[in-house]
């Protein structure tokens, strides 16, 4: 470990300064420094302390005082490469220049072309974040035992299985030559940077050398952002457990459907403006086919991919976003808010960026290794993206008599030889149950996954990079005729003061069937076809003046498509919008915009409290908790005590949920917890409760011997912001111990998973999920447009702009989104 620490400070030296003599210094007052400071701590003890100080303890210490010099050196490095200063690259198509303004945002600019502007975009999205870039190319490859070693090779052969990359190569011949020509000059951009091999650190103490970046590895991260935001193969394997384990009737119990009552974003009447139900069309059925055999193994490795992806099946997953029309803004002009929730992680996925070219002239979120703004707003229109929910994906039995493609790759593992891996594909997609060799032996039936990202032709950055030019309704909905995967609820506005919504991307027909369960490979199971583009849900201009998505329920019943079997994410952050959006006057503004996109109320206490209130205590403790909750408004504020004592005790309300006989990645349903309480359900009976109301005194009782055990007996320490943090933690690299502290970030937090202000945390409270990137853009004063993300523009841990924007972020803070020219 020294050895390489040694290594590793040569080369970082040797970046720097070079090598020869300078070096050579170096490395003589590091072993002079560390040999001095070694001999003068030895002076200072006794002879006795001498004695019991033992050899391990002087190599430790010797490790320590190689760990801050190494510290020392990489401050040196983050000082060198990421200073302010603006830059100017001659690209091949003309010079393109980089400023940035006081929290890091780049403005990228080109007087002569916009492909100059592309480049620019690679080059810094190169410069600040190229470790996340490029741990991201191993996940979407398949490579990560290229890095890692021995440990990711179960992770690798899962990816590879899925074939996301060779599915992004498979694309590229689809794409215009408008987009071929933005791809290349954007490739290019990050190959500029990497030329003078300034590597970040990561890859320094890794040592790894990274490849030259592609034009595939420049599309391909796309479709693992798509796998996050449509999981539907999980849920139909466990819907499959559930009906084996508990029987159908219990399994609709556990997984209910969406409420009747609750509300869509699209209304009947929306729809009958829109002309979505002026014609005939195909029903979709029921069905209900057994699976063979169910593969634990393939949820194991799912599991573990997630944790060093930092990809999870999160409740509050997906985003908000609304448009407001002019009509009820005190500027006359509409109002779009976006904010998108997905897992935390250092660095965050989103990258601010404004960028300008002879045609191009746009603001808003990028993903480092995507040539695109994904949301914000141009000079003319503005857009905002929430997923959907809808079902895209299927699970096949593939019998043995159906013919299989077979293709073996080469898996590279660090430290080891390397592994051959055979892939088998079905006439329908990748067989997903062969990732483990001993995952198929003597079984009769495989088991294969269909989805729309994997079909040929996914050309859905070409539809971003056409949303990027967009001038108007018309040209937006051209552009969205291009997207592919994963399904979103795009809403819109412009400076005409129109807005709009529209669900684009591939969703397949299933006539007679509705793919609840994993199904046979036969005639009667085939997709006939995808809905119509012109008949995708959507509405322009709707008469109530207000769209709004929270990832409900996207359209009524009325509506002629079955878009899914389930729909999964409960109303209530969709009923706290409608309730602070449609109880204000007609004079919003984006102040008002702010106060409701970092509201932290919960809907989900105001159904549960007529309830929970009602609960026996047990003992004086559960006594003073009633009596703190029966004042509470529901606000998980970060000094709010009623927020943590609701947390702790819903966390053991919860346990009701049932596990079934292979462990899966998320069963814990809401409105299954709410349903048993509000009707006395079987599944509070256990734990020796004999119906709801027992359970509940129980449940309170142990919750709040939890809480005492970690925040001691004194309430004044039972704020929610004491046990409920955001934990950003480094992609790769936030669990090595010795190093994650360098990389990781926390900070106190308000919410949960059911406030529009999006808090989502694991079982012991930390929040893993939230409001990544928010944005609220003004039609009337495009200057006087906000955003923000979670963390920092910086991949490089000692940046000022690493976690500079972390305390905004927290306290519902924003920046500007206007050209940097014109920041004071």
């Amino acid at each position: 470990m020294l050895l390489a620490s040694y290594q590793s400070i040569n080369l970082i030296y040797s970046q720097v300064y070079g090598q020869g003599f300078y070096l050579f210094i170096f490395d003589y007052w590091i072993i002079v420094q560390v040999s001095g400071l070694l001999l003068k701590f030895i002076k200072s003890l006794s002879v006795e302390m001498r004695k019991r100080f033992s050899m391990k303890n002087y190599l430790n210490f010797i490790i320590l005082l190689a760990a801050f010099s190494l510290i020392f050196m990489i401050w040196i490095v983050s000082n060198y490469n990421q200073k302010d200063k603006d830059i100017l690259l001659n690209t091949p198509n003309g010079k393109a220049v980089i400023r940035f303004d006081s929290h890091g945002v780049p403005h990228v600019s080109s007087e002569t072309s916009d492909l100059a502007v592309f480049f620019g975009l690679g080059y810094v999205h190169a410069k600040d974040r190229f470790w996340q870039m490029e741990f991201q190319r191993h996940v979407v490859k398949g490579t990560l035992s290229e890095i890692f070693g021995e440990a990711t090779i179960p992770q690798d052969k899962f990816l590879r299985t899925w074939g996301f990359y060779r599915s992004a190569s498979n694309d590229w011949n689809t794409l215009d030559e408008k987009t071929k020509a933005i791809i290349n000059s954007y490739t290019a951009g990050i190959n500029e940077f990497l030329k003078n091999d300034n590597l970040p650190i990561e890859l320094i103490l890794l040592r790894y050398k990274p490849q030259e970046w592609t034009n595939i590895d420049s599309i391909a991260w796309g479709k693992i952002v798509a796998w996050q935001l449509q999981n539907s193969w999980q849920d139909k394997i466990e819907n499959y457990c559930l009906r084996e384990t508990y029987g159908q009737s219990i399994a609709s119990l556990i997984k209910p459907p969406y409420p009747q009552d609750a509300p869509t974003t699209l209304s009947t009447q929306n729809l009958i403006s829109s002309g979505l139900l002026n014609k005939s069309f195909k029903q979709v059925g029921n069905t209900t086919t057994l699976v063979k055999t169910v593969i634990p193994n393939i949820s194991n490795i799912h599991k573990q991919l997630s944790h060093t992806a930092n990809i999870y099946n999160i409740s509050g997953k997906g985003s908000n976003n609304w448009v407001i029309s002019g009509k009820f803004t005190k500027s006359g002009r509409p109002i779009l808010a976006n904010d998108i929730h997905l897992e935390l992680s250092a660095p965050t996925l989103w990258y601010l960026t404004e960028l300008d070219g002879p045609k191009l002239h746009v603001r808003g979120a990028s993903i480092p290794g995507l040539p695109s703004i994904i949301t914000g707003r141009n000079a003319h229109i503005a857009w905002g993206i929430t997923s959907t929910g809808v079902d895209t994906q299927d699970i096949y039995i593939v019998s043995n008599i159906e013919p299989i493609e077979s293709i073996k790759e080469a898996i590279y593992v660090k430290n080891s030889d390397m592994v051959q891996h055979e892939i088998k594909i079905s006439p329908v997609g990748p067989i997903i149950n062969d990732i483990i060799e001993e995952s198929s032996s003597n079984l009769p039936d495989k088991i294969a996954v269909k989805w729309t990202a994997l079909q040929p032709g996914d050309t859905t950055i070409q539809s971003f990079l056409e949303i990027n030019y967009a001038k108007n309704w018309k040209e937006f909905k051209e552009a969205l005729k291009s997207y592919i995967a994963p399904s979103l609820n795009f809403v819109y506005a412009d400076n005409q003061n129109n807005i709009g919504y529209y669900l684009p991307g591939l969703i397949p027909i299933r006539n007679g069937w509705n793919g609840k369960f994993p199904i046979p490979l036969d005639k009667k199971h085939q997709w006939e076809g995808f809905i119509p583009f012109e008949d995708l849900p959507h509405v322009y201009n709707p008469q109530e003046g207000i769209i709004v998505s929270a990832n409900n329920k996207c359209v009524p019943d009325s509506y002629p498509y079955e878009l899914t079997y389930r729909w999964v994410e409960s109303p209530y952050r969709i009923l706290r919008l409608l309730d602070l959006l449609k109880n204000q006057n007609h004079d919003l503004d984006l102040e008002s915009m702010i106060h409701i996109q970092t509201d932290t109320k919960n809907s989900l206490w105001k159904e549960m409290k007529p309830i929970m209130l009602q609960t026996l205590p047990l003992d004086s403790i559960s006594q003073k908790a009633l009596g703190i909750l029966k004042n509470w408004d529901g606000d998980l504020a970060v000094n709010s005590i009623g927020a943590t004592i609701f947390s702790f005790w819903f966390q053991e309300i919860k346990k009701m949920q049932p596990t079934p006989t292979i462990e899966l990645l998320n069963l814990t349903s809401t409105l299954f917890i709410v349903n048993q309480l509000i009707h006395n359900g079987e599944f509070c009976k256990i734990n020796n409760a004999n119906n709801c109301k027992q359970y509940l005194s129980l449940t309170l009782q142990t919750a709040m011997q939890k809480l005492i055990e970690r925040l001691g007996e004194n309430e004044k320490n039972w704020q929610w912001g004491k046990v409920h943090s955001s934990t950003f933690k480094a992609l790769g690299i936030g669990e090595i111990k010795w190093l994650s502290w360098i990389w990781n970030r926390s900070i106190s937090t308000p919410g949960d998973s059911y406030t529009v202000n999006v808090g989502t945390y694991n079982d012991h409270f930390d929040q893993i999920g939230g409001a990544t990137y928010r944005q609220l853009i003004d039609l009337s004063d495009f200057e006087n447009s906000y955003y923000i993300q979670a963390l920092g523009q910086s991949g490089n841990p000692l940046s000022k702009h690493y976690d500079d924007l972390m305390n905004m972020w927290q306290k519902g803070q924003y920046i500007k989104m206007k050209n940097i020219t014109n920041n004071t």
